[in-house]
């Protein structure tokens, strides 16, 4: 039982982290605007 718990807080720090990545790659896209978003595709 500990080790599932423990597993399990992991994947929910982790996804908590991903979603606040996220977010602020999001606010920073919008805060810049169009020209970061062209970098960014250029880097792909």
């Amino acid at each position: 039982p500990q080790e599932s718990f423990t597993s399990l807080m992991f994947i929910s720090i982790t996804v908590c982290e991903g979603a606040l990545g996220l977010t602020i790659l999001v606010m920073l896209t919008r805060s810049k605007g169009s020209d970061m978003m062209a970098s960014t595709l250029l880097m792909k």
